[in-house]
């Protein structure tokens, strides 16, 4: 967006919308990636440890990754991956399977 003197530029953003991990067991850090042009970036981490009521956050509506790693954390360990998309004013649940 281009912004000029003396002129009102209006901005619509949108409602956001909820995530709510439900897992009662404790799976450990977790990233949240949100799409950006063709790749996905890292933005935010949270600490599931079984208490659903702690893992609940908003975020804008679009199309995000979180990502989690099922055993140890060595330099060769792959990260568990679930797509999701986040709608405004809804709640959108995800259960890890560790």
């Amino acid at each position: 967006m281009d912004l000029e003197f003396n002129n009102v530029k209006l901005i619509s953003i949108p409602e956001t919308g909820s995530v709510q991990i439900t897992n009662q067991n404790a799976v450990g850090k977790i990233q949240f990636w949100y799409q950006h042009g063709d790749t996905y970036v890292p933005f935010h981490e949270m600490m599931v440890q079984g208490t659903p009521a702690a893992q609940k956050v908003d975020f804008l509506p679009g199309l995000y990754q979180v990502r989690f790693y099922t055993g140890p954390v060595t330099p060769l360990a792959k990260a568990e991956l679930i797509m999701f998309r986040v709608k405004s004013n809804m709640t959108t649940s995800i259960e890890l399977q560790k």
